[in-house]
């Protein structure tokens, strides 16, 4: 431990849970399913996480709690919506295996202060690791789907479940995380590489069938290019050369997504849910249909956990089946699933399952993602984990928002392991000092 109080790793580590929240996006759903049910890969990875960091900062003296709860808020809203969670299981009348998936989108929460304490005790070295393997994850995330968009075929693992296999909405947002990312990059540093890597991941985004994950890949990049205007507003003042090149990117890009975007398979059926376009092909008509399956699922579900007092205080709780008892699971498939326990947007869920206490806490919690944002605006595309941090939560809650992502491992432990970051109130990070002259040594002849 340095004088400071900061836990210097022996060797430069990444974060923990970092190997747990790469996998998740690199591998998405399918990789998510990877295991013996109850027990998946990915739960393993990060029970290891849990147990490496619970030894190591005991060895290390390290006390988690004293240094998130020093940040107060937003932290003390993600405790209180775990620990609301938490509570409502343990006063629930069911406590089987069904009710222990419904509590694990908000068991995850504790991935958050795993992440915020990891990142207050970290050097850069550590913080360089976690991004380089997180870098890892993106870049492996978008091998494997440019194959398996174009010509894979999937070879079936387990009942239901294909290696390799695209889900639309979570694989569509990862792969708008790694085009901000390489944007971000390309406007720092150029190079053509890094902007083919950005256009093919959009391009592929938008090739998906999901409307929610072509949203958020836009919200993403919206966010990259505002902290990156933010906190390159001196150079573009200094630099007319760059200010012109960045005015003129700008229409160019504009115009060629409004021609590019009805062609596309998630463009067409956004603009003609949105009523843009008429609707004539079979996808789009698709796509009206699938709308107002979901209005009309959303609607049963409100009026269900709207028509007793209890209900909607603090919900059913978990182990019921709301979705079948509100006839929510016939609006959206037709028919009566035992399986399907959310009603594909997580705000609605965490409203029928913890009623307008837990509505309210998920209010707080995005109030202080939003809050953690603002604060790291001007530097985050100084820093590439911190903008990182900036972009994965808002683009997981758009796909949640019309999807069963957060519900998930796959969508839920990479929520909250940035959120974590943010929590941690990252520091704009320190220029680097230019190495001081060292006098020229001159060679003196013994002659």
């Amino acid at each position: 431990m340095d004088p400071g109080g900061r836990y210097q790793w022996r060797s430069p580590q990444a974060l923990t849970a970092t190997i747990s929240c790469a996998f998740m996006i690199g591998c998405g759903r399918w990789g998510a399913h990877l295991g013996v049910p109850p027990i998946y890969l990915g739960d393993l990875l990060l029970a290891v996480a849990v147990a490496h960091a619970t030894i190591s900062w005991a060895l290390a003296g390290t006390r988690p709690a004293s240094d998130i709860s020093r940040r107060r808020y937003p932290a003390l809203a993600v405790a209180a919506l775990g620990g609301w969670a938490l509570l409502r299981f343990l006063l629930g009348a069911n406590h089987g295996l069904d009710a222990l998936r419904d509590l694990a989108p908000y068991a995850y929460a504790a991935v958050a202060f795993l992440t915020a304490t990891a990142y207050a005790h970290s050097s850069a070295a550590n913080r360089a690791r976690t991004l380089k393997l997180l870098e890892v994850a993106l870049i492996g995330h978008l091998l494997w789907m440019l194959p398996a968009r174009i010509a894979y075929d999937q070879q079936p693992v387990g009942p239901g479940l294909h290696l390799f296999l695209p889900r639309a909405d979570v694989d569509g947002a990862v792969l708008g995380v790694t085009a901000c990312l390489f944007l971000l990059r390309y406007l720092h540093r150029g190079g053509l590489v890094r902007l083919l890597v950005a256009v093919v991941s959009l391009g592929l985004t938008l090739s998906l069938s999901s409307r929610a994950s072509a949203l958020a890949a836009f919200a993403g990049l919206l966010l990259t290019l505002w902290c990156y205007f933010l906190g390159s507003r001196q150079t573009l003042q200094t630099n007319p050369r760059r200010r012109v090149a960045v005015a003129g990117l700008v229409p160019f890009v504009v115009i060629s997504l409004a021609l590019a975007i009805p062609e596309t398979a998630a463009g067409s059926k956004l603009l003609a849910s949105i009523g843009a376009v008429q609707a004539d092909s079979a996808r789009e008509l698709g796509g009206l249909g699938t709308a107002r399956a979901r209005r009309a699922t959303w609607r049963r579900v409100v009026d269900y956990t709207t028509d007793t007092p209890s209900r909607l205080t603090v919900g059913v709780g978990f182990g019921p089946n709301f979705m079948l008892d509100s006839g929510a699971s016939i609006a959206l498939l037709n028919d009566d699933d035992p399986t399907l326990r959310s009603p594909h947007n997580f705000f609605l869920g965490t409203f029928a399952r913890l009623g307008l206490v837990g509505l309210f806490l998920l209010g707080l919690v995005i109030l202080g993602m939003l809050g953690g944002i603002w604060r790291v605006r001007r530097f985050a595309a100084a820093d590439e984990l911190v903008l990182l941090a900036v972009i994965v939560p808002p683009i997981m809650l758009v796909v949640a928002a019309f999807g069963v992502v957060l519900e998930a491992p796959f969508g839920a432990i990479p929520f909250f392991w940035f959120l974590g970051v943010l929590l941690a109130k990252p520091q704009p990070p320190v220029p680097e000092k230019p190495a001081e002259e060292q006098p020229e040594l001159l060679a003196v002849s013994a002659r």
